[in-house]
Parts: C-alpha cells; structure tokens; sequence
C-alpha cells in the first residue's frame, strides 16, 4: 500500500524535475558556479543603491532607503522570475517535458509551501538588508546562517546524507566547519574595531 501511494508522487516529481545524466556533471557544476556568482553580486549591488559608497549621485542627491532599495529589488526580482518561468514552460532546458500557463495554474500540489518559502525569503532578505544598514553589509552576508541550516535540514529531515560516502561527509564537516570559523573571525574582528574606537 506505502508503494501505491508514493507511485503517484513519483511519477509528478519525474514531470517536474530536471534530471540530467552522468555525462551532463560539468554542466550541473557550471550552471552551479554562474548562479552562485550571480547571487553573490546582488548584495553589493544593493548596497551600492542605498549607500551610494562610489558616488555615483548628483552631489546633494541622497541614496535610496533600504525600503525603497527593497522595493525595486522585489519587483526586478518578481519581473524575472515571470519571463524566466514564462519562457521555461514553454521551451523548457534539457530536453524535459514542455508545460503551459494553464497547466501551471491548475497543478496546486506543493503551491503553498512555495507561496511560505517566498514569504520567508522576503522577510529574512529584508532583515539582511536593515541589518547591513547597522552593521554593514559584508558583515550581514557572512553572518547568512543558510548553508548551515540548509545542512542540517538535509540531514535530519530529508534524509540526503543518509547512503554518503564518507568523503562527502567530510566535505560537508569541512564547509560547516569553515563556515563557522569565518563568522567567528568576524565577530572578533568587529570586537577590536569596537575596542580601536574607544581608545
């Protein structure tokens, strides 16, 4: 009976997910690589928006509020996502099945934990960003604690590191580990340009 039952959420996951072959692993770390630098640049770019560091303003003009620097960064965000989503439906990368709008629209199942983790991503990205108003904004982005609970949700729920190989376990030690120490730094770090200030 627990077969029958995943069968149907099997064949769903197989018509949404994109799986590529063994023989497609440099491109996986590749599309990896370029999002990863991509995501990497928004924060400075945001902050450049609402700091104005290189003075790129007319003189006397002042630099956006992180609340309207959030704003346009939502609807640049919301705008993408449309076109990029738009145009994978219909010519979808990698040779996966093609969809529709309307089909889009009537597949609900998983719709609201998307709808949640959107939500959150709004409200924690919002913080980062009120938080680097106060504290700076290369300080809020190594302080992020999402490898780490990304890490631990794949472990303790999802079970992803359950059948890995002991290297692999050592790597993700390693990058909790690495991780960890640099937020550490940082903290000591801020700690002796408080006790500079003072003196």
């Amino acid at each position: 009976q627990q077969q029958q039952q995943q069968q149907p959420a099997a064949k769903l996951q197989g018509q949404r997910s994109i799986k590529l072959g063994s023989n497609s692993r440099f491109l996986g770390l590749a599309i990896a690589v370029i999002g990863g630098v991509v995501y990497g640049l928004f924060l400075p770019a945001f902050q450049i928006a609402a700091t104005d560091p290189f003075k790129l303003l007319p003189q006397g003009t002042p630099p956006l509020t992180v609340y309207t620097t959030y704003f346009w960064f939502s609807v640049g965000f919301a705008a993408t996502s449309v076109v990029i989503n738009g145009v994978f439906l219909y010519k979808p990368p990698f040779g996966t099945q093609a969809s529709s709008v309307t089909r889009y629209l009537t597949d609900h199942k998983g719709r609201g934990l998307s709808i949640l983790s959107g939500v959150l991503a709004a409200f924690g990205d919002l913080s980062q960003f009120m938080g680097g108003q106060v504290a700076g904004y290369a300080a809020c982005m190594l302080v992020m604690a999402y490898p780490v609970v990304g890490v631990l949700w794949g472990m303790v729920r999802f079970k992803e590191f359950k059948q890995a190989s002991r290297a692999s376990l050592a790597l993700i030690a390693a990058q909790v580990a690495a991780y960890s120490t640099a937020v550490a730094l940082l903290a000591s770090s801020a700690e002796l340009r408080a006790g500079v200030g003072h003196n």
